[in-house]
């Protein structure tokens, strides 16, 4: 196991990356760009403004932000005073955000005005209408306790509200005497501490936090990136990924900063915009998710683009400029890469390589496979085998026995990326006395220990690499006028994809009727829009089975759907 060659604390990375990187850049979106030298400098400022705002080790701060070096420097500048830090959804509906920032016992939220069409402020007094009436930003509210401050990044014309920017100016932020203050904090940020949060979506209906520590999440992040990625100094990675959701923190932003390596920020998740950067930014690598690459695949042959990609693994690829003539050579465009794998060898499609399995609870993937390398023939397809450091084991939830190769149970992990816990839960119901985590997927692990994922034990699906739960989604829907009750389903989509989409049946009442566009737009005022349902299809009670008990037999309530979906 590969370790970093310095305290595995983000000041430590910090001053790491500072030190050997210096001026190259770290992070580009648009015009707004940042070098390594500039990510430590900036947020060194901010960490001072945090320290004389009176926020420390233990603070609990949040980021409401879109990805950005203003994204990077803020997470960055909490972490370094010891504060954990929770990256929240920017696809938050205010229902969802009023409950989050009240569970994570936030004291400071670091926020932008907008993104994409989303005015948070406006969602931020949805929440906590209380705000509509403060004429001070020293907040007291009934409905989140603890929340003092709410900085904001971009236009901000509320009382209840400060500018983020101009803490960067606050009179002690640059002085000597703020740096040797920051020294001394930074100096007792150790890797025990708690770093951050990811709320993700849990099996009983609510968000749970999940909590990570300095030292295995810069362990980790540092292994990945040294032995798992082909991740060199002076790459250029396009990702859409958002920071607020484990592969995009740690898979992307913290795997990115350990090498020297330049993320550059897709605003927009479509292939236009990779197409578009590839060629203004030199972009190197793509890392994305496998319907991303179909799709950007398509247009750049539809488009006759001059570039195309080779896949590196399940969810990176390096990008190759098209021969001048048909059957001419492919090549990466980076030479470095090109000399140590040539692009005409990489003409495998996606199942050739390792699925890397992994959840928020172990900072990503806890399997894999080292890239650039298919998978032996007779694995395919599998999701690789447990990295060293990280323990598997097979359980049998009606015995509690463990079982044996190629015996379907229950995943349970034990490792040094697994988290310190969940986020106001005791570690009894979390972990089991051996400290294994039970992940709730039903899992295979065959004689040479390569694991294959079977399914979930709960109602948890994946829609568009997020965790949804199908159980929160119906709680929300059975709360709209005219709803009986309510079921939703993850059905798979037809074609090459395999990927999942969701599908809700709901019981009507009568007396107050509905139609579908309602349902979504109700649902999209509540959720976020990865979460609500791509058809809703409306039953009369009479016409949907149900028990003795006269809850709605599942199974039969789908095969309807499914019936009235081909019809």
């Amino acid at each position: 196991m590969e370790l970093p060659p310095y305290t595995p604390t983000v000041p430590g990375m910090l001053h790491h990356i500072s030190t050997h990187f210096g001026d190259v850049e770290a992070l580009v979106c648009g015009a707004d760009r940042l070098t390594y030298r500039g990510l430590e400098q900036r947020s060194a400022r901010l960490a001072n403004a945090m320290l004389a705002q009176g926020l420390g080790k233990g603070s609990r701060v949040a980021i409401l932000m879109k990805n950005s070096p203003d994204f990077a420097v803020t997470f960055m500048a909490a972490a370094r005073i010891g504060a954990l830090v929770s990256p929240l959804s920017t696809l938050f509906q205010a229902p969802e955000l009023a409950w989050v920032l009240r569970h994570a016992d936030i004291n400071t939220l670091f926020m932008d005005s907008s993104y994409l069409g989303h005015d948070y402020l406006d969602r931020m007094e949805l929440a906590f209408p209380a705000l509509r009436g403060a004429g001070s930003p020293r907040l007291r509210l009934v409905d989140a306790p603890f929340l003092r401050h709410v900085h904001v990044y971009g236009q901000c014309d509320r009382a209840w509200a400060t500018d983020a920017g101009k803490l960067l100016d606050h009179p002690n932020a640059g002085d000597a005497s703020a740096t040797r203050t920051l020294q001394a904090v930074e100096s007792e940020v150790c890797p025990a501490d708690l770093f951050f949060v990811v709320y993700t979506s849990g099996s009983t209906g609510l968000p749970k936090g999940v909590v990570h520590y300095h030292g295995n999440a810069i362990r980790h992040s540092y292994r990945m990136a040294a032995e798992y990625m082909m991740l060199e100094e002076g790459d250029r990675i396009a990702s859409a990924r958002p920071w607020f959701w484990i592969a995009g923190l740690s898979a992307n932003l913290l795997y990115t900063l350990q090498v020297g390596g330049c993320l550059v920020i897709q605003e927009r998740d479509d292939p236009h915009t990779t197409m578009e950067l590839i060629d203004t930014e030199d972009v190197t690598f793509i890392s994305g998710r496998p319907p991303q690459f179909a799709t950007l695949a398509a247009t750049m042959d539809a488009e006759q683009s001059p570039y195309s990609f080779r896949l590196l693994g399940n969810n990176t690829a390096g990008v190759v400029r098209r021969p001048p003539d048909a059957g001419g050579t492919v090549q990466f465009i980076n030479e470095r890469l090109e000399g140590r794998i040539p692009a005409r060898k990489m003409n495998k499609d996606i199942s050739h390589f390792a699925s890397f399995y992994g959840m928020s609870e172990t900072l990503a993937a806890h399997t894999a496979w080292p890239q650039p390398n298919y998978l032996p023939h007779d694995k395919v397809p599998s999701s690789g085998r447990a990295m060293s450091g990280v323990e598997h084991k097979i359980v049998d939830q009606a015995s509690g026995a463990l079982l044996g190769a190629d015996q379907p149970g229950e995943l349970y992990v034990r490792g040094y990326s697994l988290m310190q816990g969940l986020y106001k839960r005791e570690r009894e119901e979390t972990f089991d006395p051996d400290g294994f985590y039970p992940s709730g997927d039903i899992c295979v692990i065959d004689a040479d220990g390569y694991l294959r994922v079977r399914g979930r034990m709960d109602d948890m699906t994946k829609i568009s690499g997020a965790n949804v739960s199908l159980t929160e989604v119906e709680q929300v829907l059975n709360l709209m006028p005219g709803v009986r009750t309510s079921a939703v389903f993850a059905l798979q989509e037809s074609g090459e994809s395999g990927s999942n989409r969701l599908v809700a049946g709901v019981l009507t009442i009568p007396a107050a009727p509905i139609n579908e566009e309602q349902v979504i737009a109700y649902l999209k005022s509540q959720l976020s829009s990865f979460k609500v349902p791509r058809r809703v299809l409306l039953f009369d009670p009479e016409d949907v089975p149900h028990t003795g008990s006269g809850k709605v037999i599942r199974r039969e309530f789908q095969a309807l759907i499914e019936q009235a979906l081909e019809e």
